[in-house]
């Protein structure tokens, strides 16, 4: 297996290449984003947001063997916008509108008198 690492400024570029498995004498092997990801850390580098992912092996003959993974490099400082406050024209005023109220219905509940049963 060979990894190349390489740091530009703001992003962090993983290329990863597998053998072809020789049966019997190699293991199979996959490589996922967790497993670059535990391979940056390893080597002291902090990602962050992921650009491109990959998922190679060499389980069977025509599996992708090479693969490329793109990281926002977390020790590069993002650039702030500038954004400027756009002046919002002057809020139109509406008449105040009164609420529709909801008429109170009060139930009262009176105790049953029926006719008791003696014993």
């Amino acid at each position: 297996m060979k990894i190349e690492v390489e740091e530009n400024n703001p992003f962090v570029t993983v290329r990863v290449s597998l053998d072809e498995r020789k049966p019997g004498s190699t293991g199979y092997v996959a490589v996922d984003t967790d497993f670059v990801i535990s391979h940056l850390l390893e080597r002291g580098i902090k990602v962050g947001n992921i650009r491109k992912s990959a998922i190679i092996d060499n389980y069977s003959k025509g599996a992708p063997l090479a693969g490329e993974w793109e990281f926002r490099n977390a020790a590069f400082p993002r650039k702030k916008s500038k954004s400027t406050p756009k002046s919002s024209p002057p809020a139109e005023t509406k008449a105040p509108t009164s609420k529709r109220r909801r008429k109170n219905v009060v139930k009262t509940t009176e105790p049953t008198t029926g006719p008791t049963e003696e014993n």
